[in-house]
């Protein structure tokens, strides 16, 4: 495999994702940042693995219906940040994915005052802990709040509760379908617009072949085999599966 060509191509990808937000997508303020993204697959030492990062990528939006609090009056920013390294290969059974931390911060600055929502979304790495949790661990999972909002919430935890369950399992992301994640949910109008767009759909589509695909088939291969270490690799995607 030429991994030069492969990061090459992840590079391209992030540069025509730069070029249809400015060309498609309004509300997308700062799409540059794709680009600054995109010089960093070529500062990572290994040949074989491919990495980047994504800094606040932002989409400013009118508040969706159902926002609380109600009758918000100015547009709300939905930010995008992501740290993700790699495996370099086009086609492959298994996840190729050795890290990936997503944030996607909702804010508003109503009357001066700063509300924010926020989403973590993150592979979990085996043998962090000694002493693994009970709970439900998916491999790929969104958690709501997290690290993002800890520190504005310090002084209103007396009415609000939140907690880290549950975590809840996701195919896995890179930029190009958190942007699609994200557009889905906040900017209809342009996602289907996008959606239309010859490149776009290539580059959506090619992340999903990479990504997805190992991932859907790892958690369909519990059905497909009664071997215990195969279904054992499907519940680590799945953890409410039972044999």
């Amino acid at each position: 495999m030429d991994l030069r060509k492969f990061k090459r191509d992840r590079a391209n990808e992030l540069q025509q994702l730069n070029e249809l937000l400015v060309r498609s997508v309004p509300c997308c303020i700062n799409a540059h940042v794709l680009v600054d993204a995109s010089h960093g697959l070529w500062a990572v030492s290994k040949d074989h693995i491919w990495a980047y990062s994504l800094d606040k990528l932002a989409f400013r939006i009118i508040p969706p219906q159902q926002t609380l609090p109600k009758n918000l009056k100015l547009p709300i920013d939905v930010m995008v940040s992501l740290n993700i390294q790699g495996i370099c290969v086009e086609e492959n059974e298994h996840c190729s994915i050795n890290s990936l931390a997503l944030d996607i911060e909702v804010v508003s600055l109503e009357d001066g005052h700063k509300r924010i929502s926020a989403w973590h979304f993150d592979r979990h790495i085996e043998g962090e802990s000694d002493n693994p949790p009970a709970d439900s661990h998916p491999h790929f999972h969104f958690q709501h709040g997290g690290k993002k909002m800890e520190e504005h919430l310090a002084e209103q935890v007396n009415s609000i509760l939140l907690t880290a369950a549950p975590r809840i399992p996701f195919p896995p992301m890179d930029a190009s379908l958190a942007i699609d994640f994200v557009l889905s949910n906040f900017c209809g109008a342009d996602w289907r617009k996008l959606r239309g767009d010859v490149a776009y759909r290539h580059i959506v589509k090619s992340s999903q072949n990479r990504l997805w695909r190992p991932y859907f088939k790892m958690i369909s291969n519990f059905w497909e085999s009664d071997v215990q270490v195969v279904q054992d690799k499907s519940m680590k995607f799945w953890p409410n599966l039972l044999t």
